[in-house]
């Protein structure tokens, strides 16, 4: 405040604390604002407005203590080891871009995926069909776009810790790990993010940046290379509540950064029913877009009313058609994966391993076979015996398919 009454003629030093306080009050976040945005505030501000009269007036402006841009990370962020990238020069260098070709994949007016021709397009674009009905969109990034988006998560992304209670796309945890957490439980009630990835938008990507510390300039380019605006020839064949996120920049669901990026942004979210969870004496566990809550009967109501309201007030949406309680008499199932008593898996995805074994269509398909070979090793870890009984069968088809020595 001292610096702006050095500014004001003795007269107007009293409108120094209100100009101050009233930018603070606009902007509230612990990193610096925007230039552009702060002119648009200061130019509403009655006190400004009478600094800019009475200099005006007598022709001259104080010169100005601005200093060059500079990495400044917020607590607790500080600490972390991430690079240090203080202009967009220096981005560009450490991607091995110049600044001009780095300007065509952050792509800021969406010009290259408005582009009819794909080929100009920094991303592929395909819709399949969900098995509960409706269609999923996959925008997966260009080989060079994916690799500035495989570099950005090893070197600055995976280097900010996620939630505790987040347990999908962090190395060390696992669907495993978020089941076993409401194992045993009286009730267990799960919650369904909607439009995960594309709710997630350019604003709140662009905030986490400038939170890490990089300068405005920076953090837009970063943002930008992370995020997309999908085109309207690939929107207008969706469903018209799923266009509305697609028309402003967002996570793509298919870039290797997409994962990280909706960890840490739902922060917040995640600590705020993890605080609710603790008060009534529940668990809690987020995997990507699946919210799991688990304890005594009694918890349920509070979380019934609750969630909603605190997924609404942090700017996700539910998908209320996929609420589910599940009773300790009913399959209680989390992440895929029955936690009734014990850690299970589902007798219908068991059946399916069985079918799949039988039908043999892996036998000439060396991949198929190591997939299924995956899968049986995942039966193994929740269930020995079970993966025991589809290791033999597996072997046993194996033997009968291969040739009889001296057949013909």
């Amino acid at each position: 405040m001292r610096k702006i009454q050095n500014y004001l003629p003795k007269k107007l030093q009293s409108n120094a604390a209100p100009l101050a306080n009233g930018l603070i009050s606009r902007f509230p976040q612990k990193f610096a604002p925007d230039a552009d945005r702060l002119v648009d505030v200061l130019l509403e501000t009655p006190a400004m407005l009478e600094l800019y009269r009475h200099r005006t007036k007598l022709g001259s402006w104080p010169t100005h203590s601005l200093k060059p841009t500079r990495m400044q990370p917020i607590p607790p962020f500080d600490r972390l080891n991430v690079p240090a990238l203080h202009t967009i020069a220096e981005l560009a260098d450490w991607l091995m871009l110049t600044p001009e070709l780095l300007d065509t994949y952050v792509d800021k007016n969406s010009w290259r995926e408005a582009h009819p021709l794909p080929g100009v397009n920094n991303y592929f674009y395909r819709l399949s069909p969900k098995s509960g009905g409706g269609l999923r969109l996959i925008e997966a990034p260009k080989p060079r776009a994916k690799a500035f988006q495989r570099l950005i998560l090893r070197r600055i992304l995976v280097q900010v810790p996620s939630h505790p209670d987040s347990f999908g796309f962090v190395p060390g945890r696992d669907c495993k790990g978020a089941a076993q957490r409401h194992a045993g439980e009286d009730v267990v009630i799960g919650f369904d993010l909607k439009n995960f990835f594309s709710s997630v938008q350019y604003g709140r990507v662009y905030a986490l940046f400038r939170h890490l510390g990089y300068p405005a300039s920076v953090a837009h380019s970063l943002s930008g290379l992370c995020t997309v605006i999908t085109p309207s020839r690939i929107r207008t064949r969706l469903p018209f509540d799923q266009r509305q996120t697609l028309m402003e920049p967002h996570l793509p669901q298919g870039a290797p950064s997409s994962p990280a990026l909706a960890n840490l942004v739902t922060y917040r979210l995640d600590r705020r029913l993890a605080g609710l969870a603790r008060s009534i004496g529940a668990n809690y566990t987020r995997y990507a877009d699946d919210l799991t809550f688990s304890g005594d009967r009694e918890a349920r109501q509070a979380l019934l009313t609750a969630v909603p309201q605190i997924i609404e007030e942090e700017g996700f949406k539910l998908n209320a058609t996929k609420t589910r309680v599940m009773t300790r008499h009913q399959r209680q199932v989390v992440t895929g994966i029955v936690v009734n008593e014990a850690l299970n898996i589902p007798r219908k995805e068991y059946d399916r391993l069985k079918t799949v074994i039988h039908q043999k269509k892996w036998k000439d398909d060396p991949p198929a076979l190591a997939r299924l070979r995956g899968r049986i090793g995942w039966v193994a870890q929740l269930n020995r015996r079970k993966g025991e009984k589809l290791f033999s069968l597996l072997e046993r088809a194996r033997v009968e398919t291969q040739p009889t020595v001296g057949s013909s």
